[in-house]
Formats: C-alpha cells, sequence, structure tokens
C-alpha cells in the first residue's frame, strides 16, 4: 500500500524458454475507479514465441525458431502505459505504447528482405484515447444492466522508423474513429456494435461494421 487509498502492484515475468522478461507497474486509488499502469516486455528474434515474432507475424512476415534460420538478436522491447478513469456514469481510458527492434535491418536481410524495399520497422507507436458513458443507470437505477454508447480515436504507425536503405510501409500509418454500443444484460456477459472509419496514409481501407458477443468468467 502507498499513501492512503493507494494500492501500488510490480509484476515480474521471466519466460526462461522464450527468452523474454515482463516488467509491470499498476496504482490502482481504492473507491474512485482510478487505474494507472504501465508495463515493458523484451525479447530476442532468436528465441520462439517472443515478442520479435509476434510482431513478425503482425507485420505478415513468416519465421520459425527451430528452421534454422541465422536470425541476429534484435532484441525487441515494448513500452505500454495505461491510464483508466471511471466516475459516476462517465469512463475514460487511453493506452500508449512504444515498440523498437535492434539490428532490424540485419533482421530484415536474414528473412530475404532486400534493402530499398519495406520489412520490419526499428521503432513502432500506437495510442488510444477512447470516451463512454453508462445511459442504463437513468433508465432504470439500480439495475445490474449497462448501456454504454462510446467513441474511440486510435493512431497506429508500425513503420515509424525503418532501417537505412528500407522504406516506410505507409499503409500501415493509420488512424482509426469508432462508434459504439456496449450493452450487458448481465454482469458477465457484453454485446457490442460498431462502426469504424479507417484512414491510411497511403492506399485506401475498407470501413468496418462488427457484431461481437463476450463472456466474462
Amino acid at each position: 500500500m502507498i499513501g492512503r487509498n493507494k494500492e501500488f502492484k510490480i509484476q515480474v515475468i521471466i519466460c526462461l524458454v522464450s527468452a523474454c522478461v515482463s516488467l509491470g507497474v499498476m496504482v490502482q486509488k481504492a473507491h474512485s475507479g482510478v487505474d494507472v499502469g504501465l508495463e515493458w516486455d523484451f525479447g530476442t528474434a532468436k528465441a520462439p514465441g517472443d515478442l520479435s515474432h509476434f510482431y513478425l507475424e503482425q507485420q505478415e512476415l513468416q519465421t520459425d525458431g527451430t528452421t534454422g534460420l541465422d536470425l541476429p538478436d534484435a532484441l525487441t522491447t515494448l513500452v505500454e502505459a495505461h491510464v483508466q478513469v471511471r466516475w459516476r456514469g462517465l469512463h475514460l481510458r487511453g493506452l500508449a505504447t512504444r515498440s523498437t527492434v535492434d539490428d532490424a535491418g540485419a533482421l530484415n536481410v536474414a528473412l530475404g528482405n532486400a534493402p530499398g524495399g519495406t520489412g520490419i520497422a526499428e521503432e513502432m507507436l500506437g495510442a488510444y484515447g477512447e470516451i463512454a458513458y453508462e445511459l442504463w443507470q437513468w433508465i432504470s437505477p439500480g439495475s445490474e444492466m449497462t448501456l454504454e454508447p462510446f467513441y474511440r480515436y486510435e493512431w497506429i504507425d508500425t513503420q515509424q522508423t525503418v532501417p537505412t536503405g528500407f522504406v516506410r510501409d505507409e499503409t500501415l500509418r493509420n488512424q482509426i474513429h469508432t462508434l459504439g454500443l456496449s450493452y450487458k444484460p448481465i454482469p458477465n456477459v457484453v454485446l457490442k456494435a460498431d462502426y469504424r472509419n479507417v484512414a491510411a496514409e497511403a492506399g485506401s481501407p475498407a470501413d468496418e461494421i462488427n457484431l461481437g458477443i463476450g463472456l466474462v468468467f
């Protein structure tokens, strides 16, 4: 505990098999609905299942740590910070993240991505902010049901900085505006519908309409 009505937690995860480390710090203020957190993860490209492989998959590049590819260490670091505030019916949250890949140029060459083209970036950035408001409290006070319209803004650039000699893929620099509705008939079931307007630095990505259901156990 830190001070009055504040809780401080540190979480450390060490993955010996995949050579990755995860450090997490979270601060919560009791009874106020305030949650602030920071997480730091890192791993190397030579270990299967770690963060480097996650980002390779995200950028649609295939590799397998068991095939004998001569990969550089390519230390991958991910830092994430978030804040969440609930006050009466208002719900605000935001998150920002930054990832870096050491030896990204050598990693691209090892994967067959030639200079002059696109490939794995040295730096990736992303952030979002969301605002929602719970309306059902005005329709039926004291009910377990919730109905939250929400708006979310996202900014994602997985090609923020690329290795010398490589070209940024501008289609991976996106801004996304989402309008949606979240309904919980009971606390552990949520129904969601949203419309996503996607804009890229280059290209014309399609807008999306999503319907979903979630269960909390």
